[in-house]
C-alpha cells in the first residue's frame, strides 16, 4: 500500500471519527431523531468534502473536555512508516475506531453495530425466524435450552430442555448471552448448524438443519379452575400495532372463559416496545393510574397513566419473573406492584432501568444504539444491576423437576396462591 494512499486513508479516517464522535456525543446531550441524524451526517460529510481543513490541530469538544484527534493521525502515520506487515482493510480500521470509541464509555447498553451486525440485530427482532426452534436463558456461565418447540428441528434432532450449549459451529459459547447464542444458531433455511451441548456429564453434538420457525409471542392455557396462564415472550412484533392486535385477540379469548385468576408469565422476557408494555398494563390497572415515569437528560420527569378500561382489572393476578426478565417487562412488573394490583413471584430480575434508541444510516450501513432515557416505577424506583426488581415471593425454579418431570415450581406456587385467594 503506497504512502500516498495511506495519507488519504488517514485523512478520511479522521474525518469519519470526527463525524462519528460529534454525532454520538451530540445525541447523548439531546434527543435527535434518526432522520435528523442522517441529515447531520450527510451535511457534515458534504462540507468536509468541499473544504481544505487542516487536521494538525483538531479537537472535538465533549462533556468533560476535549478529545485530540491528532492521536489517531499520529498513530496511523507511525504505522505507515514502520509497520512491516500489510495493513488491514480501510473498512476494518474504520469499524475498529468506531468500536473503540464506543467501548470507552464502558456501557453495555451503548452499542455500535457494523452493517453485518445491524442486519443480524434486525433479523433477531422478527418473532418468526429461520433457526432450530428453541427458547434460551442464561445460567450465569452458559446459555441453556429453556424450551424446545414441538416438532421443531431441535425437537426432531433430540435437543432437550436443560441442555447447556457449549459451542455453536465450534465457537465456544462460555459467558455468551442468549441473544448472542441465538444469533449464531439462526441462519438461512436449509443450512446446517453444529451445536454441542452438555447434558449431565455427557457432551453431545447435533447437526441440525434450520427451518422457518413460526412463534406465538403471546399465548395462554387454562390450568383448571378457570385460572389462566398467559405468557408474553417479548413485548415485540413486527410493529407495536401488530403486537397490540395479538394481545387484543388473546384478551377476548381469555375473557370468554370467565377467568377467576391469571398468572402472567414474564420469565425470560427481555423487553421490547415500551408502548406495548403500557398497552398491556392498561388491561390490568384501572384508568388514570400512574404506571411509568420517564426522564431524558436535562428534562423533567414525564408521567404516563393508564388510558383505557381493561378487561382484567378485577381478576386476581400473579406475575412470574426471573433473572432474564428485563426492561419493558420490568416496567410492567413494577407498575403492577406499585399499584397494589398483584404479586410478583420468582427470582430477581435483570435490572435494566434505561430505554434505548437505535439510530441507523451511519457510515457503511452501521448503526448505534444509545441509552437515551431512564425509567422509574410509579413510586420512583429506578432499577439497575445492583437494584433489580425483587419478587414478593422468592421461588427458585427446581430445574431437575422442570426439565425431567415438566414440573414448574414457580408456576405451581402462583396457582396455589391464586386458589387460596379467589
Amino acid at each position: 500500500m503506497s504512502k500516498i494512499y495511506l495519507s488519504k486513508l488517514v485523512l478520511v479516517i479522521v474525518l469519519l471519527v470526527t463525524l462519528f464522535l460529534g454525532v454520538v456525543l451530540g445525541l447523548i446531550i439531546s434527543n435527535i431523531s434518526s432522520f435528523n441524524v442522517y441529515n447531520v451526517l450527510q451535511n457534515q460529510q458534504n462540507q468536509f468534502k468541499s473544504s481544505n481543513l487542516n487536521f494538525k490541530n483538531v479537537n472535538v469538544s465533549t462533556i468533560n473536555g476535549q478529545v485530540n484527534l491528532n492521536v489517531i493521525n499520529q498513530l496511523l502515520s507511525l504505522i505507515n512508516e514502520n509497520y512491516i506487515y500489510d495493513l488491514p482493510s480501510f473498512r476494518l480500521i474504520e469499524e475498529n475506531i468506531a468500536k473503540g470509541l464506543v467501548s470507552a464509555f464502558n456501557d453495555e447498553y451503548l452499542i455500535y453495530l457494523t452493517k453485518e451486525e445491524n442486519e443480524a440485530y434486525e433479523a433477531s427482532l422478527n418473532p418468526d425466524f429461520e433457526g432450530i426452534g428453541v427458547r434460551l436463558h442464561y445460567n450465569g456461565e452458559y446459555t441453556e435450552v429453556y424450551e424446545v418447540f414441538s416438532q421443531s428441528p431441535a425437537y426432531n434432532a433430540g435437543i432437550l430442555a436443560g441442555d447447556i450449549i457449549i459451542s455453536v459451529d465450534n465457537e465456544n459459547m462460555y459467558s455468551k448471552t442468549p441473544a448472542y447464542v441465538a444469533s449464531k444458531i439462526r441462519g438461512p433455511q436449509g443450512s446446517v448448524v453444529l451445536i454441542e451441548v452438555l447434558r449431565g456429564k455427557e457432551n453431545k453434538k447435533f447437526n441440525i438443519q434450520r427451518e422457518k420457525i413460526d412463534v406465538e409471542n403471546v399465548y395462554y392455557s387454562n390450568l383448571g379452575n378457570n385460572i389462566y396462564h398467559i405468557t408474553i415472550n417479548q413485548f415485540l412484533d413486527e410493529s407495536p400495532f401488530q403486537f397490540n392486535e395479538s394481545w387484543d385477540k388473546l384478551v377476548n379469548n381469555v375473557s370468554a372463559g370467565s377467568p377467576k385468576g391469571i398468572v402472567l408469565d414474564l420469565r425470560n422476557n427481555n423487553g421490547g416496545f415500551v408502548y406495548s408494555a403500557r398497552y398491556v398494563i392498561d388491561e390490568f390497572i384501572k384508568k388514570d393510574s400512574i404506571i411509568l415515569l420517564e426522564q431524558k437528560k436535562n428534562s423533567e420527569l414525564k408521567t404516563y397513566k393508564t388510558v383505557r378500561d381493561g378487561k382484567f382489572e378485577n381478576i386476581p393476578l400473579v406475575v412470574l419473573v426471573n433473572q432474564n426478565t428485563a426492561s419493558a417487562a420490568e416496567i410492567f412488573a413494577l407498575a403492577i406492584r406499585d399499584n397494589s394490583r398483584g404479586i410478583l413471584v420468582g427470582t430477581s430480575t435483570l435490572g435494566k432501568g434505561i430505554e434505548q434508541q437505535k439510530f441507523d444510516n451511519l457510515i457503511n450501513g452501521a448503526s448505534i444504539i444509545i441509552p437515551f432515557q431512564k425509567w422509574l416505577s410509579p413510586n420512583g424506583t429506578n432499577v439497575n444491576k445492583s437494584n433489580p426488581v425483587k419478587p414478593d415471593y422468592i421461588v427458585d425454579l427446581d430445574k431437575q423437576k422442570f426439565y425431567k418431570d415438566k414440573y414448574d415450581s414457580q408456576l405451581q406456587f402462583a396457582v396455589q396462591y391464586l386458589l387460596q385467594n379467589i
